[in-house]
C-alpha cells in the first residue's frame, strides 16, 4: 500500500471543526472539547511516523500550531452544527477518518488514531439516533 504523510495543518482543521460543532451543542462536553486538538496532533505525529516506518524516512515534525487555523475552523464547526445537515457532517468527517486510517500502516499506531476517531464519532451521532444511518455511505 502506498501511503502518504497528511499535512499537520490538516489535522489541526478537523479538530476545529469537531470543536465547534461540540462546541455549539447545549449539552457539550468540556473535557472532549479540552482533548481534541492534542489528539489530532497526535495522529498527525502517528501518520508521519507509521510513513516514516514503511519507507525508511525521517520526515520531521511540522512544529507549526496552525491555532489560527483551528479558530477559524471552530467557527465553521460551530456553524454547521446550527444551520447545515448533521448528517452531512458525519460523512465529511468519516471520509477524513478513512484517509488518515488509510495513511497509517503500523497497526498499532492506526489502533491509537482509531480510539481517537471512535471518541469523536460517539460525539457526532446522537445516542439512540439510528435515522443518521439511511443518509450515510459507510
Amino acid at each position: 500500500m502506498s501511503s502518504f504523510i497528511i499535512e499537520k495543518r490538516e489535522y489541526v482543521k478537523c479538530a476545529g471543526l469537531l470543536f465547534g460543532y461540540e462546541e455549539a451543542k447545549r449539552d457539550n462536553h468540556r473535557w472532549y472539547l479540552d482533548h481534541l486538538y492534542d489528539w489530532f496532533v497526535r495522529c498527525y505525529e502517528l501518520n508521519v511516523a507509521s510513513v516514516n516506518e514503511q519507507y525508511g524516512d525521517n520526515a520531521e515534525l511540522d512544529k507549526r500550531e496552525f491555532r489560527e487555523e483551528f479558530s477559524k475552523y471552530c467557527r465553521i464547526g460551530n456553524h454547521w452544527y446550527l444551520f447545515k445537515s448533521r448528517p452531512d457532517f458525519l460523512q465529511s468527517m468519516i471520509g477524513f477518518f478513512r484517509s488518515a486510517s488509510y495513511q497509517t500502516e503500523n497497526e498499532e499506531m492506526s489502533k491509537e488514531m482509531h480510539n481517537i476517531f471512535y471518541i469523536c464519532l460517539t460525539h457526532i451521532i446522537p445516542y439512540g439516533d439510528e435515522s443518521w444511518w439511511g443518509s450515510i455511505d459507510c
